[in-house]
């Protein structure tokens, strides 16, 4: 049923960064190595234009299925979503906005011009001379794209909710906020006008409309697919649900459509009111998720989280063949940094691995090797670089890289530590046991590659991190079944064999990080950075705490220097963004938060003043908390607001 909406159509002031101002530091991005998971492809000919990270990879498709990459361009952000047209690609650049790449000569692809936009450009999408941008917490974009050297937003619509998808059908575009599809005139494009809604009631991830049909792939509902003839007054038809229960991609062929991300499934259509299956293809083991999905002829080619490019052949209209692949590095789960060197972990099931990485130039990281494929999955959760050595966890790995370009694993060992530290010799570990008391482990490393256990302490509650200082070790707990378990448990080492519990101070909710930095202690306690002074270890007490800004943030990591914490964020809003926040503590009474930057990041560490973060989207990046803020500049854009 269509309901109507109410709208208000007014100007907003719309902010943009540009030179420097003195006085205030902001920090900002120095380095960056952006290679990564494959979530978007689009085709034209015989060529796929496909994302790695912050990469535009365009590669040629033979008939054979092979893949030849002819050319790679480093963007500035994420590759969301890329549409190809006359010799022009359109990307969807995350917190960069849309960006226009020349791609006449593919194998000279280059950025002709781009776009901010005030939010997150998640999906782009061409309607004759104009592009609609989905910018998620910006709303709907819309840009008038007939000179491609200078793309102008010439109107934008923001709703309640977030913009996650936006498409256009004969005159009007169908924009997914979370569970609602509203319906918006753009007849005018300088005007828009909402005349409607309709929900599937369900959140909506994709739209794509084929001969007048509407297919939504949405979580929990499957397949919703509907008449639009009347763009206006969409009308159900028939659904699909039994191949898995989110759909972020869709292809389609004929009568034939393609799903994903958790394998690709092919319906046949023919009848809308009655989707067949006609046949299923895994991409992998969990978490290689195909979230882009094109054709060349018969040739379907998959944009896949873990196994990068994907080509399947189709030609005979029920199975799907796989041809050939194009790994790209999967999730930047943990870092190192020893020296001018960084280590990166990834993890995906079968494709653990770490790679090396020259920093001498922060500006400019250098890949010097990698091992990519561990004698088994380790499931990198943190790591530590000491000497000729790494230790990681999940479990407790050993990796000797006296040469950083070719790590080699050492050793073993049964042990799933929660989080590890190295100081004055020795090898410090929280075991991680669910709902029990877990344990603080000492190691012997006289030799590195061999630790010796030789001292181990209760600790309430469900140990989650540590750090060392001195002869201090700090632990973080969270609730056990006892809900008076969790919070800070400070630990003296000085005999290093018999650690001995001396000081405690519970949180209020859950203790998920911790860090410390001249008798302070920063904990990321769910929603909260909380600073505890600890200069009498017997007795901690708090002396600030600031609530992450957003809807749910959720702290899983923190690190500190000289004043700046960058806490982790795997909540962020209510749509479950991640972000980094940065946050003041030079006045450790009251903290206050500089910004925050969307970033999917599961490790952070200091080291000389910068900060090195494992980014699960794109490698790792260099920060640089000193560098100055930036003095902005505002104009007018027609925008309305759809409650």
């Amino acid at each position: 049923m269509q309901t109507m909406t109410r709208f208000l159509s007014c100007v907003v002031i719309v902010a943009f960064s540009a030179t420097t101002s003195a006085g205030k530091t902001c920090g900002s991005t120095v380095g960056r190595w952006g290679y990564g998971p494959a979530r978007a492809v689009a085709t034209s000919g015989d060529l796929a234009y496909f994302g790695s990270g912050i990469y535009l990879m365009v590669a040629q498709i033979r008939a054979e299925g092979e893949i030849a990459i002819l050319a790679e361009l480093e963007l500035p952000d994420i590759v969301a979503e890329i549409e190809v047209r006359d010799g022009i690609a359109y990307i969807a650049a995350s917190s960069s906005g849309l960006i226009l790449v020349d791609v006449t000569e593919p194998a000279s692809p280059m950025i002709v011009s781009r776009l901010d936009t005030p939010g997150n450009a998640l999906r782009v999408a061409l309607d004759g001379d104009i592009a609609l941008i989905a910018d998620h917490r910006g709303g709907l974009r819309l840009v008038d794209i007939r000179d491609t050297d200078h793309p102008r937003e010439i109107s934008s619509m923001d709703f309640s909710r977030p913009v996650d998808e936006a498409v256009p059908i004969g005159g009007y575009a169908y924009v997914a906020t979370s569970s609602m599809i509203r319906i918006i005139d753009i007849s005018r494009p300088s005007d828009p006008v909402s005349v409607g809604s309709f929900q599937p009631n369900t959140i909506v991830n994709v739209i794509t409309i084929h001969d007048e049909l509407a297919l939504i792939g949405t979580s929990y509902r499957g397949l919703q697919i509907y008449d639009a003839t009347h763009p206006t007054d969409p009308v159900w038809l028939g659904s699909y649900n039994n191949l898995e229960d989110e759909y972020e991609a869709i292809a389609v062929h004929g009568d034939h459509v393609f799903l994903g991300p958790l394998g690709v499934g092919a319906l046949d259509i023919s009848d809308p009111t009655n989707p067949v299956r006609t046949t299923y293809r895994s991409t992998g083991s969990t978490g290689n998720y195909a979230r882009g999905l094109a054709m060349i002829g018969d040739l379907l080619v998959a944009a896949n989280e873990g196994d990068g490019l994907l080509v399947f052949d189709f030609s005979s209209g029920q199975y799907l063949a796989e041809m050939e692949s194009y790994d790209v590095p999967r999730r930047g789960n943990a870092i190192a940094v020893s020296g001018s060197t960084v280590y990166l972990g990834s993890e995906l099931e079968g494709g653990d691995g770490i790679r090396a990485f020259d920093i001498d130039r922060p500006s400019k990281p250098v890949l010097l090797g990698s091992t990519l494929d561990l004698d088994r999955a380790t499931g990198f959760r943190d790591l530590v670089a000491v000497g000729d050595h790494l230790y990681s966890v999940w479990p407790l790995t050993v990796i000797d890289v006296s040469d950083p370009a070719t790590p080699t694993p050492a050793a073993y060992f049964d042990e799933q530590p929660a989080a590890i530290e190295v100081a004055a010799g020795h090898l410090f570990t929280t075991s991680l046991p669910w709902y029990e008391a877990s344990d603080l482990r000492i190691y012997n490393l006289t030799d590195p590659a061999a630790p010796l256990l030789i001292g181990s302490a209760l600790v309430p509650g469900v140990s989650m991190d540590l750090a060392v200082d001195g002869d201090l070790v700090f632990v973080v707990s969270r609730d056990g079944l006892d809900d008076s378990d969790g919070g800070l448990y400070i630990f003296d080492v000085n005999t290093i064999t018999e650690p001995t519990l001396i000081g405690s101070l519970q949180t209020p909710v859950y203790a998920n990080a911790i860090a410390v930095e001249d008798a302070l202690v920063f904990i990321a306690d769910q929603w909260d950075l909380r600073v505890v002074d600890v200069s009498n270890p017997s007795l901690p007490f708090q002396v600030g705490v600031i609530r992450l800004e957003g809807e749910w943030p959720k702290a899983i990591d923190v690190a500190v220097s000289d004043g700046v914490a960058l806490v982790a964020d795997s909540g962020g809003d209510f749509t479950f963004r991640q972000y980094v926040h940065v946050i003041d503590v030079s006045d450790p009474a009251a903290p206050r938060e500089r910004t925050r930057f969307p970033l999917d990041t599961t490790d952070i560490k200091a080291a000389d003043g910068l900060f090195y973060i494992a980014d699960k989207d794109g490698g790792f990046r260099i920060y640089d908390p000193s560098t100055p803020c930036r003095e902005v500049f505002v104009r007018e854009i027609p925008v309305s607001h759809i409650d």
